[in-house]
């Protein structure tokens, strides 16, 4: 007789992994939040091509390296005229990987310039093979 309590994680006959709860959950939240910023639209103003003379890669999320999940993301930064990064907003790209790179995005430095600039930064996720 089969439990009426127990899920369908409990039933021998179909083991659900947690690859797989990681995976269903990641492609929901992909699907719900991510909607919002891959149809985000920079405006082109915003893009002033100020030349970057240091880079910092970001760390590649986990779960999307066991998943080998690639992406990017678009972020609309502030930057002073000494070159240090102000403030950071993420406005298209994957969600997995939005964290990763806000959390890196400070550490960049760019070209001294006049006043300060807005650049629209493309940083890229993909795993490593």
């Amino acid at each position: 007789m089969r439990n009426l309590h127990s899920g369908p994680c409990a039933d021998p006959e179909r083991p659900m992994t947690r690859k797989l709860a990681y995976a269903l959950v990641l492609l929901l939240l992909t699907t719900i939040c991510g909607a919002p910023l891959a149809g985000a639209d920079v405006p082109t103003e915003h893009h002033a091509a100020r030349k970057v003379v240091k880079k910092v890669l970001p760390a590649y999320p986990d779960l999307a390296r066991k998943l080998s999940i690639r992406g990017a993301v678009k972020l609309l930064v502030t930057v002073e005229p000494a070159g240090n990064v102000k403030s950071a907003k993420a406005v298209g790209g994957n969600p997995t990987f939005v964290a990763a790179a806000m959390a890196v995005i400070g550490k960049w430095k760019f070209e001294p310039a006049s006043e300060p600039t807005t650049e629209t930064i493309e940083i890229k996720f993909e795993p490593s093979e």
